[in-house]
This record gives C-alpha cells, structure tokens and sequence, in this order.
C-alpha cells in the first residue's frame, strides 16, 4: 500500500509539470507548423524555378546501349553543363536531356579535372538557363536542397543540412545530412536561395544519411582553366584497340 500510495503521489506531483510542458508544446507548436510550412514552400518553388537547368547525363556503352546516367546543370545558357568526371567516363558518347524531354549530344568535353572528379560538358546551344553560382562557401547548419537522378528516378529532389566540412583524399568537400544515391552525382547542390553551394559526388557505403559534395570554389576554377577536348577525339581515351 506504502509503494502504490507514493507512486500515486509521485504521478500527481509530476501533473502540473506535464500540463506546463503540454502548453508550452501547443504554444510552439504553430510556429514550428508556419516555419515548416514557409520552408517547405520555399523548397517547393526553389525546384520549380531551377528544374529547366539540371539535367539528365546519359552514356552509351561499347554496344550502343545505354551504359550510365548521372546528373548535370547548366552554368552558361550558350551550352555548358558541370557534372562530375566519374558520370560522363572516357571513350564513350554522352547526351543529356531537360526536364521538358529536350535531347542534345554533347559536343565536346571543355574541362575536366581528374583530382577534383569534375567535368564541364558543352552541347550546342544558346538559350540555355543557368543556374547562379554561390560567391561564398556555405556555412555549417545551412538548409541545402539537391536535384538529381538516384537510382534512375529522374528530376528528384532531397533537403538536409550542411553538416560540416571534410579532407577526402586531400580535397576539402561539404559534408551533407541527407540521403544521396547512385545518380545523384553531378547534381547541384543548392541554397534555399537558389545559389550552387557544390557539386554531390559521392555518398556514404556505410550510412544512409551522409553524402559529400565538391565546392563550388573548385568548380570555378576549373571554369577559369577549360582544356576542351572535342568529343570525337574524347571518345578514342581510353578505348581499347580492336
């Protein structure tokens, strides 16, 4: 009797203070609902407004069919894409697609650089709709929204965070709090702005939740240093001789 009496006292003096706590969360609540609400719309019409500049990388292998898909945006509106230099690969025809279903072969590849795992592919073209580069790196704890194609599931969208900054094989690349999949590579990654914080490059093999992503610092500097390659001469790299 001494037990259940003292448990029914501990419960009643502990009632007050969970009422407070209940009405402190309802307080709350409505804001928590507006913030989530604002950033969902705004998450919402970001897509919308940049679905026109990401792309669809497809590469065809040695038997015509299709041996690859990642992901690409526009940086200039006469026809270049960045991507990643894993997605387009070496020997082998590459073409991209719009969101409208629009087709185009890429003509030539006008940079790469193998260290940073970054490419800049041109198509011919001159009404393109790029996508502003970030002037600044983005801090730890900013909201980021990434647009790709994982698992072949094209035009997709993921948010998270940037959760922090890290040396991988000697470069320093953003480290994401989101899910990222085969096909997210070479996607942006963007502010809620609507600027190009970096380029998604790779995922974790271990976690789900955990990507990288190439600065945007790297992709402009490799957009001051282009080495076009035509892709007629593109495709011999690499090639095997019959």
């Amino acid at each position: 009797m001494y037990r259940t009496v003292s448990t029914l006292f501990l419960w009643v003096a502990l009632l007050p203070l969970l009422v407070s706590a209940e009405e402190d969360q309802a307080k709350s609540d409505p804001e928590q609902k507006i913030a989530q609400a604002d950033k969902q719309q705004s998450v919402a019409s970001l897509v919308e407004s940049t679905r026109n500049s990401v792309v669809t990388v497809t590469v065809e292998g040695r038997d015509g069919r299709q041996a690859g898909m990642g992901t690409g945006f526009v940086i200039s509106k006469t026809g270049l894409i960045a991507t990643n230099l894993h997605v387009i690969g070496e020997a082998r025809p590459i073409r991209v697609r719009f969101h409208n279903g629009r087709e185009l072969p890429v003509q030539e590849v006008h940079a790469s650089d193998h260290n940073l795992d970054l490419a800049i592919i041109r198509v011919s073209a001159e009404d393109l709709e790029p996508l502003p580069l970030g002037k600044t790196e983005i801090v730890q704890g900013t909201s980021v929204v990434a647009l790709g194609n994982p698992m072949g599931l094209r035009h997709s969208v993921v948010d998270g965070i940037v959760s922090g900054y890290r040396e991988i094989d000697g470069r320093r690349m953003i480290q994401m709090a989101m899910p990222i999949e085969p096909g997210n590579s070479g996607g942006p990654l963007l502010d809620l702005d609507g600027n190009v914080a970096g380029i998604v490059t790779m995922k974790s093999a271990i976690t789900a939740n955990l990507g990288f992503a190439v600065r945007v610092a790297d992709l402009q500097s490799l957009i001051e240093t282009p080495n076009p390659v035509p892709m007629e001469r593109w495709k011999t790299i690499g090639s095997l001789d019959p």
